[in-house]
């Protein structure tokens, strides 16, 4: 094992510039960040990097060993939406049978999600068959949170429940507006009250919808409040009353769904970008869902995962233990090199113009937009961060100044603290890869 310090690391640059092959240069330098004298020190760290034109590993450093993946779980989410689904995401599965319209949700997340264009046409578009509508609950098998989740977060807006017609993001959107000293919210027929306190938050009971607001009573700017709300055929109720203007029933039994048809919304890569960029965990969760509803005649989140496993991923299928769209989970263990294969088969399937638009840009854009940023110059970093508690990690693609596009992985676990050391040395190591390979 080299025993190379940072120095040697600026000496392997200098020597790559006088002449010596990128190869050779890069046995005696990239491997310094990573071994003896490592700038990774008190945690665990992954990390592999590949060349998709030669399909090589360049390098790697315990890329078979398991990692907390984080969010770095939805690039496995975003592969299987691009395998499943077309250039837009289904809304609803539909079929006329004695004169009654049939209504299955296919856990769209973008219906009357304040975020999204166009995100009520699903409504009129039923309405526009004039029969009597059964919005129909058979095809949910999943559970309202996933394995391994923390049930006790119910509260907090990162963690919503899924379900196969999600609407309004699953959430209260509250919103105050210090110039007219008001707040609305969305949707506006559920309950709450509004206590002032010095400190902003909110609560309600866990199957409750009776929301208890704490605000200031003199704010001293706009508050925007998220707040997951939980479902019932009651809240159903409420929507589908507001919504269409048809009589409409919720039913568990239903007929078969071999003649039904789809209808069509949002165009896939506006919802794969919002994932991505804002590292959504109900997006995700809900692109998986609607995964399972197009393969199946089910929502069933567990079954989805080992189809693709086997079907599309049998290479990495002993390699993962995946357990959810999001990665909230605590349960799935990734490999760097597993990461690296699902990335590699993401640039197969859509272009570089694709990748950059959906994954966020280092300096500019989504989670990374504070850091790996060029100076001067394009962002050549596109990837997917990974943060939990002890966790941070990042996977994407790199652009080096000689033109090659490169994939990366870096995973850390078991850290005490801020992540934000952890990023400045891993910036060291992209700075090194985009200037001298």
């Amino acid at each position: 094992m080299l025993r190379i310090n940072l120095g040697s690391i600026i000496i392997s640059a200098g020597i790559l510039l006088s002449g010596c092959s990128t190869s050779r240069a890069l046995k005696s330098s990239l491997p310094a960040f990573f071994e003896k004298n490592s700038l990774f020190t008190g945690h665990f760290t992954g990390f592999a990097l590949y060349d998709p034109a030669s399909r090589k590993t360049i390098y790697s450093h315990q890329a078979d060993k398991y990692f907390t993946p984080a969010s770095n779980t939805k690039i496995f989410t975003l592969f299987t939406a691009l395998n499943v689904f077309p250039d837009s995401i289904p809304t609803v599965k539909y079929l006329v049978e004695d004169d009654t319209l049939f209504v299955w949700g296919m856990s769209d997340p973008t219906t009357l999600h304040p975020d999204f264009k166009s995100q009520n046409w699903v409504f009129p578009f039923l309405d526009k068959f004039q029969l009597p509508i059964v919005i129909c609950t058979d095809h949910f098998k999943d559970q309202r949170y996933g394995p391994g989740w923390a049930w006790d977060d119910y509260p907090f807006a990162y963690q919503v429940e899924k379900s196969f017609f999600p609407v309004f993001g699953n959430t209260l959107w509250v919103d105050y507006d210090k110039k007219t000293h008001s707040i609305s919210t969305l949707p506006n027929f559920l309950n709450f009250t509004w206590k002032n306190s010095r400190n902003i938050s909110s609560t309600r009971r866990e199957f409750g919808n009776n929301f208890r607001l704490n605000l200031p009573s003199q704010p001293s700017g706009d508050i925007h409040l998220r707040i997951p709300f939980s479902f019932s055929d009651t809240l159903y109720q409420e929507v589908f009353n507001q919504t269409l203007t048809q009589s409409f029933a919720i039913s568990g039994t239903c007929p078969e769904t071999s003649n039904s048809d789809y209808y069509y919304a949002m165009p896939a890569d506006t919802v794969y970008s919002y994932m991505m960029q804002n590292s959504d965990n109900f997006i995700a969760e809900h692109l998986l869902l609607g995964a399972s509803a197009v393969l199946s005649d089910s929502i069933d989140s567990a079954a989805l995962i080992n189809l693709i496993k086997e079907n599309m991923l049998p290479e990495i299928a002993q390699e993962i233990q995946w357990y959810d769209g999001s990665g909230l989970s605590r349960y799935n263990m990734f490999t760097p090199n597993a990461i690296i294969t699902v990335l590699n088969k993401i640039r197969d399937l859509i272009s570089d113009d694709r990748i950059k638009n959906i994954f966020p840009a280092g300096g500019i854009s989504g989670t990374i937009k504070d850091w790996y940023h060029n100076p001067g110059g394009k962002p050549y970093v596109f990837a997917k961060t990974g943060t939990l508690k002890g966790v941070h990690c990042l996977s994407g693609f790199l652009y080096t100044d000689s033109g090659r596009v490169l994939i990366f992985s870096f995973m850390h676990n078991n850290f005490v603290g801020s992540s934000n050391s952890i990023k400045e040395k891993m910036n060291l190591v992209f700075q090194f890869i985009k200037t001298n390979l």
